[in-house]
């Protein structure tokens, strides 16, 4: 399932839930390897026949997703404390 969620309203109202599309999706993992990166923020429009990628954003905010803390243990993971 996914959530989208619009950016144009300071309080980021939700715009609609769906199912994930098993292709974009892969095409984003191969962003992140790609880049190394561990999350990405993929901003997609629907053309007449496909999705387009019009905007990546190499930092996204997970804010009210409910993923908060699993970002901050994924975070603290790739540090090392008393190196």
């Amino acid at each position: 399932m996914l959530t989208a969620r619009s950016k144009l309203t300071e309080q980021k109202e939700l715009v609609g839930e769906g199912d994930v599309d098993i292709t974009l999706a892969a095409q984003v993992r191969e962003l992140l390897d790609e880049f190394g990166a561990r999350a990405l923020g993929v901003d997609f429009v629907r053309g007449e026949e496909e999705f387009y990628a019009v905007d990546v954003n190499p930092a996204p905010s997970f804010t009210g997703t409910g993923m908060e803390r699993r970002i901050a243990d994924s975070i603290a993971s790739l540090t090392t404390i008393g190196a």
